[in-house]
């Protein structure tokens, strides 16, 4: 089956039967991020989405276990709940609110781009919701751990290849097809 590039279904097919490995940022709460993550199992039953927010109980099983998984999985998804709305934009419009995700995710991210393997984006504003494939992932001026980089919808980007400095990212992504739309929207 052909998938519209640039889909949820497409980042499945180009995981090639590997599992989908889904991180968010701090701002992203178990009980925000797993009927996320559910939703997707349910549209694709027969692919292996893996919540990293129930994954890793604590900031040391990821450092002792990231090194080791890492290579399971053929693609990755970063959800982000967007904040500080900027004022006098209309919540019902396009994205307006930053996204950003910490140091830990910087690092996967990094990893899978190296790896010339898919990245999508998946960013709540509540009530609703962006799929991503084309984005850039810039540096904060003032970094934390939890408050890295910002996500931003970059329609430049080759889809599931985030642009970006913040890490040593490879020259190229290694992914095919035909370039075709960023972001779709829906309601939670």
């Amino acid at each position: 089956m052909s998938w519209l590039h640039g889909s949820l279904g497409d980042l499945v097919a180009r995981a090639a039967e590997q599992q989908i490995y889904i991180s968010s940022s701090s701002r992203v709460r178990r009980q925000l991020a797993a009927p996320i993550v559910s939703s997707f199992r349910r549209q694709f039953p027969d692919a292996v989405f893996v919540n990293a927010r129930s994954l890793y109980g604590k900031q040391g099983d990821w450092h002792r276990r990231w090194p080791r998984e890492c290579e399971g999985y053929g693609a990755a998804i970063l959800i982000t709940y967007g904040e500080d709305r900027v004022a006098g934009t209309d919540p019902l419009d396009d994205l307006d609110e930053e996204h950003a995700i910490g140091a830990f995710a910087a690092v996967e991210v990094g990893y899978f781009r190296r790896a010339g393997r898919p990245v999508a984006w998946y960013a709540v504003e509540f009530p609703d919701t962006y799929w991503i494939a084309r984005f850039v992932i810039e540096p904060f001026e003032l970094m934390s751990s939890a408050r890295y980089a910002r996500l931003v919808p970059e329609p430049d980007a080759d889809i599931f290849c985030p642009k970006g400095s913040v890490f040593p990212f490879a020259d190229e992504c290694h992914n095919s097809g035909a370039e075709f739309g960023s972001v779709s929207r829906s309601r939670i």
